[in-house]
């Protein structure tokens, strides 16, 4: 039995285990990777603003598409859970930037049309149509403008501004800016009777999204690990071990014969 096997077989015994069922020891789930977050927006069911929070940093898991799972410097929305240029409808009126909202709006909105459907996307989504997301958060003072009353990428003298501590500067014509539209958003949906509000800890989202995310791959083959055929992946993901982690399990070469590292040749 390869090693393969092993952490396969590893995978499928402790997915189920309580021992395992805290925040700080569950699995990724399938179709999931992690990621930090720095503000946290909740929401009713019916996709109402409720309210904001800046929350420096915290590693949180988050529905992902095969793409956006290995996406490094490319425009490939994540499903629910993602920057603020690609969650806001509104990111263009405070930008020079257009953003991402249309990858991001035409990911969502597959999943909350199928029958994999969640209560909780659907007020993400209801939400997000409204295209306040960044005004909301300039009026809660989590986000900054400047005076032109675009984000402000630069603090002014004397001016504090808590979330530019989380974000990396980059240096143009020679200065430090600092862009408020790579912000992580993290949605907290709260619905009467229902005791989990937080997207990135519902049980029920994630098998959600694995359901309807297995019925978006079509190529099937023998899978070399399990002896089974399944669906067949493309690409592998990001963040194996630790959000932000660039490496990948296998290496490989792309059709431009780039290598791309990984733990295993």
């Amino acid at each position: 039995m390869t090693w393969f096997q092993r952490l396969y077989e590893t995978y499928e015994n402790v997915l189920d285990n309580p021992l395992f069922a805290d925040e700080e020891n569950t699995l990724t789930p399938i179709g999931h990777t992690s990621q930090q977050v720095h503000i946290i927006v909740r929401i009713d069911g019916k996709g109402h603003f409720r309210g904001a929070e800046f929350i420096g940093k915290q590693s949180v898991i988050l529905p992902a598409t095969e793409d956006s799972a290995g996406r490094t410097s490319g425009r490939v929305a994540h499903p629910l859970i993602d920057q603020i240029k690609y969650c806001a409808k509104d990111y263009p009126d405070y930008s020079e930037e257009e953003g991402y909202f249309g990858l991001y709006e035409k990911t969502l909105s597959g999943w909350v049309q199928s029958p994999h459907s969640h209560p909780m996307a659907e007020a993400v989504y209801a939400y997000i149509c409204k295209g306040t997301l960044v005004s909301d958060l300039v009026r809660e003072k989590l986000l900054y403008l400047n005076r032109e009353g675009k984000l402000a990428t630069v603090a002014e003298e004397g001016q504090d501004i808590p979330v530019f501590k989380v974000l990396t500067p980059k240096k143009v014509n020679g200065i430090s800016q600092r862009d408020q539209g790579n912000l992580m958003i993290a949605w907290q949906v709260e619905i009467p009777g229902e005791n989990e509000s937080r997207t990135w800890t519902s049980e029920a989202l994630q098998k959600s999204w694995t359901a309807y995310d297995a019925s978006q791959m079509s190529k099937k083959g023998l899978c070399m690990v399990s002896g089974l055929e399944m669906f067949l992946a493309n690409q592998h993901p990001r963040n194996i071990r630790r959000p932000g982690d660039g490496a990948k399990l296998i290496s490989a070469n792309d059709e431009k014969r780039i290598h791309i590292p990984g733990a295993f040749r």
